[in-house]
């Protein structure tokens, strides 16, 4: 009976030891947030970095890899979200001010349909709500510049 005690629990430790570490799980997490990174999948990186954070606690070398590697992914997609977000706006801001000449013209005349005037109205809420975001992404990409000079 002690003999079978002794042989389970050399048996136990033999596998407990085969077992990889945190450090080491942790580094085969971090090879596929490196690869999904450099393949541009920034949300998918993103979403192992949480995983890596929330699964190995203790892995603290692919973490803090992990964590310049999340700044940089969230600073492409605020970039990527930037350009789009300012050939958009652009492009509402040349409609509206076509459209507010024209609701103009109209109104100087008397020919002016509410259809018209609200229009431009929309264009306007449309172009402001769009500039509010340009200047929120531009003010996070300053932010996510000035966390990466810190680290």
């Amino acid at each position: 009976m002690k003999q079978i005690l002794i042989s389970f629990a050399v048996l136990t430790v033999m596998m407990v030891s085969c077992r990889p570490s945190a450090e080491e799980r942790g580094e085969k997490m971090l090879r596929q947030i490196e690869s999904a990174y450099q393949q541009g999948q920034y949300d998918e990186a993103l979403v192992l970095i949480n995983s890596l954070r929330r699964d190995y606690p203790k892995a603290f070398n692919a973490r803090k890899k992990a964590l310049r590697i999340y700044q940089n992914a969230v600073l492409k997609k605020a970039q990527k979200d930037l350009m789009h977000t300012d050939t958009f706006l652009q492009r509402v801001n040349k409609e509206y001010e076509q459209a507010r000449i024209q609701a103009e013209a109209a109104k100087q005349v008397g020919t002016a349909t509410a259809q018209q005037l609200s229009d431009v109205t929309r264009l306007r809420i449309l172009r402001d709500s769009l500039q509010v975001r340009f200047d929120t992404q531009v003010a996070r990409i300053r932010f996510i510049h000035k966390k990466q000079k810190e680290n």
